[in-house]
C-alpha cells in the first residue's frame, strides 16, 4: 500500500501498487504518443541542449515547442539545468525506445 487518496467521487481509498503502475504507463504513454515529443527527447539527448537548439535540431518552434517542452517537463522527463539547458531526468536517460523511436 503506497498511501490513501480521494477519488473522483470524493471517497478515500488506498493507492496500491499496481495504482502507480498505471499512472506511470499512462505517463510514459502520453509522452511516447506524440513523434514531436520524441523528436525533442532525441535532440536533447545525453548532452542536453537549450530550447533553441531544440527547435533548431526538430524544426519545432514557439508556442508548440513551448508547449511539449512543458509536457515533458511536468511528466519529469526532462528538467533544466542552472546554465538553461534541458536535460533527461536520470530516470530517463535510458529512456524507453518508444521515446527514442519514430515507432508509432
Amino acid at each position: 500500500m503506497l498511501g490513501e487518496e480521494v477519488d473522483e467521487f470524493g471517497e478515500k481509498r488506498v493507492k496500491t501498487e499496481m495504482d502507480s503502475v498505471k499512472e506511470e504507463h499512462e505517463r510514459l504513454f502520453k509522452a511516447a504518443s506524440n513523434p514531436q515529443r520524441r523528436k525533442i527527447v532525441a535532440a536533447i539527448g545525453i548532452n542536453g541542449a537549450t530550447k533553441e537548439e531544440v527547435g533548431e535540431a526538430t524544426g519545432i518552434d514557439g508556442f508548440l515547442l513551448g508547449y511539449h517542452l512543458d509536457v515533458l517537463l511536468k511528466g519529469e522527463f526532462v528538467r533544466m539545468d542552472d546554465n538553461g539547458r534541458y536535460r533527461l531526468t536520470d530516470g530517463n536517460s535510458d529512456s524507453p525506445a518508444c521515446l527514442k523511436s519514430n515507432a508509432f
